[in-house]
């Protein structure tokens, strides 16, 4: 005869199971906004390397080409036919074949597609149904060219200034922001942008909030204050974003 004696278990009250299920909802929410938090401080940190690289590309470009900053695509269909940092136009405004971008001045440098756009950035896609932000003419990049490399299109097409011909340590690209513009469409009209100009360009991107990532002229990027940065681009200027070498004001 088996004397052996099983253990009794006792079972939860349903009590204690409400009580077990209250805490676990209670620590998942405080930890829920830590891991958002730090997920989009990471997708910040690796937009922040994606400029850093085209930043290096464009060091590259202007030690090979006499120190001038590369043509920064600036133009819409009707505008004469170039080669630009981005891809080469046909017609004057974006193409929709990647043959074209890949002819871009920069590609022959940096041939990572992922790179040239942000990993916050998924408005490139048919499937947006955002009707504000419609799909872009210029699907190529999430960063646009300042357009004082070629004194917001007072040089001829396709030149540009020198490096050395700054006169301020300005800002090369940034995210532009197309949510809270009226025409968001024509902010990616192109591969480049004036830092604000109503109802089109408004500043930079909010993507990054409390702030925005740039990359300067020397090939540095940094993350800087959205308030500051958008001050600076609403400012008469000269100034980090308003750096034209052919204007007094930097416009």
């Amino acid at each position: 005869m088996n004397t052996t004696k099983r253990g009794i278990f006792k079972a939860f009250t349903l009590i204690e199971l409400l009580v077990v299920v209250a805490i676990i909802a209670i620590l998942a929410a405080l930890l829920l906004p830590s891991l958002s938090a730090a997920r989009q401080k990471a997708l910040r940190t690796q937009c922040l390397g994606n400029m850093k690289q085209i930043g290096v590309t464009s060091q590259l470009y202007s030690t090979d080409f006499g120190d001038y900053f590369a043509y920064p695509n600036w133009g819409v269909p009707g505008y004469r036919p170039h080669f630009g940092w981005l891809y080469r136009s046909l017609d004057g405004g974006p193409p929709s074949d990647i043959t074209y971008f890949k002819q871009g001045l920069y590609w022959s440098y940096l041939q990572s597609r992922s790179v040239y756009y942000c990993p916050l950035d998924h408005t490139n896609f048919p499937s947006v149904l955002n009707t504000n932000v419609p799909q872009r003419a210029n699907k190529w990049s999430t960063y646009v060219m300042n357009g004082a490399v070629m004194g917001y299109g007072k040089l001829d097409i396709p030149k540009t200034y020198k490096l050395t011909q700054a006169k301020l340590l300005g800002v090369l690209m940034w995210e532009p922001d197309e949510l809270q513009a009226t025409i968001s469409n024509d902010i990616y009209n192109d591969g480049a942008s004036t830092p604000y100009s109503p109802p089109i360009d408004m500043g930079t991107s909010m993507r990054h909030l409390p702030g925005c990532n740039l990359l300067f002229i020397d090939g540095h990027a940094e993350f800087k204050k959205y308030d500051i940065a958008l001050g600076e681009c609403q400012a008469p200027g000269p100034n980090e974003f308003w750096w034209n070498p052919g204007s007094r004001n930097g416009h």
